[in-house]
């Protein structure tokens, strides 16, 4: 992860665990730890506690893994990682617009999603912020806050260590537009 081509990186790493781990994940797992292990020169939010959660999952077998990301993400709607279910109803007609909307604007920046997945995937979402500058990034994911902060809101009734990775997403945020406006005090 040191030599990526993500600009912001920190988003990257919380797309990739909170994306259903698949059979090659745990390989990432080192990978992820020694970037936030060895982040210096970059302002990361709570990488220790992100850390524990990745040593919580490198001792997880991976049926075990799923059946917990299944049961947290999938089968508890509250809890879905997208992002448009947490501010409109499923069968609101403005959701569609919203998904089109977002998913032109990948395209456009040329991030090209996944045939089954919907574009308000918050991994995906994470995924495309990683690859902007930390003031670009953060001013995009501020977009996302609201449904963020609900699924945050809902996650906190659960004992899940999914839980601070969604509440790393705010606070890296808020780090990254703190240093934005510093920056922009300075000028």
């Amino acid at each position: 992860m040191n030599h990526s081509p993500f600009k912001s990186p920190i988003y990257r790493v919380l797309a990739v665990l909170l994306d259903y781990p698949d059979e090659h994940f745990s390989e990432v797992l080192d990978e992820i730890r020694g970037f936030l292990e060895s982040a210096a020169g970059h302002t990361i939010e709570d990488a220790q506690r992100i850390i524990k959660v990745i040593e919580w999952m490198s001792q997880q077998p991976l049926l075990e893994l799923q059946q917990t990301y299944g049961e947290i993400f999938d089968f508890a709607p509250d809890h879905s990682l997208h992002m448009t279910y947490h501010l409109l109803e499923e069968q609101d007609r403005r959701r569609g617009p919203a998904l089109i909307k977002l998913a032109e604007h990948y395209r456009t920046a040329g991030l090209h999603l996944a045939r089954r997945e919907l574009p308000d995937y918050l991994p995906a979402i994470l995924e495309y912020a990683s690859t902007m500058e930390a003031t670009a990034a953060a001013n995009f994911l501020l977009e996302a806050d609201e449904a963020v902060a609900v699924l945050e809101k809902n996650l906190q009734a659960t004992d899940t260590p999914y839980l601070v990775l969604v509440s790393a997403i705010r606070q890296q945020v808020k780090v990254d537009t703190t240093e934005t406006m510093a920056v922009a005090g300075e000028a």
